[in-house]
């Protein structure tokens, strides 16, 4: 069976070159449009504080999750359950269909 070309090739990229980090208005209307589309049991999600630094600096959690960067895992706040990374990969996925289907 001969191969069929899809079009051209994509541009090389400079070994050099470095996604630039995202901008805190960009995480921003990230998080805007993940409680919008995202299952209402994950909304506040990306807003999770880091748990080692609410430790270190002795402050309660301001939201419904927080982020262990020890285990590398998310903890719902009220329950102290852990989610697993199948849960979270599904959230995503919902978040990607409700999004795209907007």
């Amino acid at each position: 069976m001969a191969k069929k070309l899809l079009g051209r090739p994509l541009p090389v990229v400079s070994a050099e070159y470095v996604d630039p980090a995202p901008t805190q208005l960009e995480q921003d209307q990230l998080q805007e449009l993940w409680d919008l589309y995202a299952p209402a049991r994950y909304k506040g999600l990306l807003k999770a504080e880091n748990k080692s630094v609410l430790e270190e600096t002795q402050t309660k959690p301001s939201g419904r999750f927080v982020w262990d960067d020890k285990i590398k895992r998310y903890i719902e706040v009220r329950s102290g359950r852990i989610l697993s990374m199948r849960e979270v990969r599904a959230a995503a996925s919902l978040f990607s269909q409700a999004y795209a289907n907007r």
